[in-house]
């Protein structure tokens, strides 16, 4: 498994071995619409002859364009360079310094190193687009170098392309490759009270439905993943489409739930 060096809400890493036995063995073209950190586009990769990773967050597209191009040799030193630059970020105090410094200014090389070092290794932003995740007593180390090298030589090859777009945009680039593509979309939960979530509304849950009515209709396959726990709606794709109940729980993967052996109600949806 590739693992991906950018740590987002709603990271698919831990779920990968039991969503991929329910995608098809093969296709052309797969589109990873929300596809966050790039999880499961990358690790699905080897199967595909094209992966299109679509998302309409600036900075996520951003720092994997960057990640697309950037020497693979070479990242380590940059990324030192910042650190020592800056008294190594061996402190809250430097931390904090460095992140406000750059908050609003950063490059994708200071997003790339303030994930790497914040709190959770979460990258997290304010309504205006600053970074604000808080100090991780976390340090650059070897072990993440090896893991954004390693993520950098499989996504600098020629199938991966980055797209900044929302979703709906892309309706009619998707069907002009409708016979051998398969999408898969891993949008916000509605219902949840997750920050990532909150801006997903009634009104933005009804427009992905009909948005996979429509790919549906014209024989595209898709798989949706999303949560029976919080999601009133769902109820609408239960007669339509396959409901794929997922063995996952919130045990060594949540610091703050109490009841750790609680279904987090994972799903995916799927129309073949």
């Amino acid at each position: 498994m590739i693992k991906t060096p950018i740590y987002y809400t709603g990271k698919k890493e831990k779920l990968l071995t039991q969503i991929f036995p329910h995608f098809p063995s093969s296709c052309d073209t797969f589109f990873d619409i929300f596809s966050g950190s790039c999880s499961v586009g990358i690790n699905y990769g080897e199967k595909c002859k094209e992966v299109i990773f679509v998302d309409q967050s600036p900075q996520l597209q951003s720092v994997i364009s960057y990640l697309k191009v950037v020497p693979e040799d070479i990242i380590g030193s940059l990324l030192y360079k910042i650190v020592k630059d800056n008294e190594w970020l061996d402190t809250k105090e430097k931390y904090i310094k460095y992140r406000n410094s750059v908050k609003y200014t950063y490059t994708p090389i200071d997003l790339i190193l303030l994930t790497c070092v914040c709190f959770n290794s979460q990258m997290r932003f304010n309504n205006k687009g600053g970074f604000n995740a808080p100090y991780g007593d976390r340090f650059l180390v070897d072990s993440m170098l090896e893991k954004i090298q390693e993520f950098c030589k499989e996504l600098q090859k020629e199938k991966y392309h980055i797209l900044l777009s929302d979703y709906l945009s892309i309706l009619d680039y998707i069907l002009l490759r409708k016979e051998s593509c398969f999408v898969y979309l891993d949008p916000p939960y509605y219902g949840s009270v997750a920050t990532y979530n909150t801006g997903w509304d009634i009104n933005k849950e009804r427009m992905l439905f009909d948005f996979l009515k429509e790919l549906n209709c014209n024989g595209v396959k898709f798989c949706l993943s999303n949560n029976k726990n919080y999601n009133t709606e769902l109820k609408r794709y239960e007669s339509i489409y396959n409901i794929i109940d997922l063995d996952y729980n919130y045990n060594s993967c949540s610091y703050h739930k109490k009841d750790r052996n609680q279904s987090t109600g994972e799903i995916l949806i799927t129309n073949y």
